[in-house]
């Protein structure tokens, strides 16, 4: 996103996405999001 607007990316922290806890995961890596973390998530996009 940042090469978009032209400007250099020297360190990029993951954090969360909202209720989503992204800590742990390594470049490229991916989970699955289901329960009640899956629920709070579409509530809060209106779904």
């Amino acid at each position: 996103m940042c090469g978009f607007f032209g400007l250099a990316t020297s360190h990029l922290e993951r954090k969360r996405i909202r209720n989503i806890k992204l800590a742990g995961l390594k470049p490229g890596e991916h989970r699955s999001i289901k329960g009640p973390e899956l629920s709070t998530f579409l509530k809060a996009l209106g779904f």
